[in-house]
């Protein structure tokens, strides 16, 4: 069953209740959230470059309610990240994409990026 609205907010009110009240707990429970990615990254079922990406919320989330979390040491936890091996599709690629696009749409979509 997916979590609804209000039960979003709920949770995110008591995490932020705690948070003022007890910090240092909060803070393992992120420590705690991070571990269980890394284990996730081991496993080989995430990345680590997505390990930050799940920090970046809770970190914004603390941050405009204005909680100090020592968040240094939390990033010194997070897993190193990989370099992409990403590139530029070569023009013959390009090319072959737009002589198998069958639809127009797609043919602009290909040429604009």
């Amino acid at each position: 069953m997916f979590p609804t609205e209000d039960s979003k907010k709920l949770r995110a009110d008591c995490l932020l209740t705690l948070a003022k009240k007890n910090p240092k707990l909060v803070k393992n429970i992120i420590a705690a959230f991070i571990k269980h990615d890394i284990r996730l990254v081991e496993q080989g079922l995430l990345s680590p470059n997505t390990v930050p990406k799940h920090i970046e919320p809770i970190h914004s989330f603390f941050h405009a309610a204005d909680i100090d979390i020592h968040w240094k040491s939390l990033h010194k936890l997070l897993p190193r990240q990989r370099i992409t091996e990403d590139r530029a599709y070569s023009r013959e690629e390009l090319q072959q994409m737009l002589a198998t696009a069958t639809n127009l749409t797609d043919k602009v979509i290909i040429t604009m990026f």
